[in-house]
């Protein structure tokens, strides 16, 4: 019995440190921000620098608000993304509720191949889309990593 209850102790203490060290170190990484001069179209350009894919459940703007929009744009990263005035050839959209950030896109580290001139048609970049019939000054983005729901939110204006 005793080993049943410090098992069970055990479990929980290994889970609750995993569930803090996600919430200080949150895997969703925001590169750089897009934005058309009305700030009614925003680009986010995001990754993932954590060990699983990212799910994004919702994205919401000014204080909770549901956009007019939101698709999640992959591209590679010499193409770059499109702001919502047409989308290259090359860049696939996908409905935000279906778009999963694998590991390994941390959008810095491809900013710096693109630096360095290494860039190549094969490292993808996502960026996230927003539209809104106002002008957008706040960014929530809920997700799921591992069983963890979090957030983060991201202030626009400068």
């Amino acid at each position: 019995m005793k080993k049943l209850i410090s098992l069970i102790f055990l479990i929980v203490v290994v889970c609750t440190a995993v569930a803090a060290y996600l919430w200080i170190n949150p895997p969703l990484v925001i590169g750089a921000i897009y934005s058309e001069l009305d700030e009614k179209s925003v680009i986010l350009s995001v990754g993932n620098d954590g060990f699983r894919e990212i799910q994004i459940d919702q994205v919401l703007v000014n204080e909770r608000v549901e956009p007019s929009a939101v698709v999640m744009q992959v591209s590679n990263a010499i193409e770059g993304y499109s702001l919502s005035s047409g989308f290259k050839d090359g860049a696939t959209i996908k409905k935000i509720e279906k778009a999963k950030i694998p590991t390994g896109s941390d959008p810095i580290a491809i900013y710096e191949k693109l630096d360095d001139r290494t860039a190549t048609a094969d490292d993808l970049v996502y960026g996230i889309e927003i539209v809104h019939d106002q002008a957008i000054k706040t960014v929530i983005i809920h997700y799921r990593y591992f069983w963890l729901p979090l957030k983060k939110k991201m202030n626009l204006e400068i």
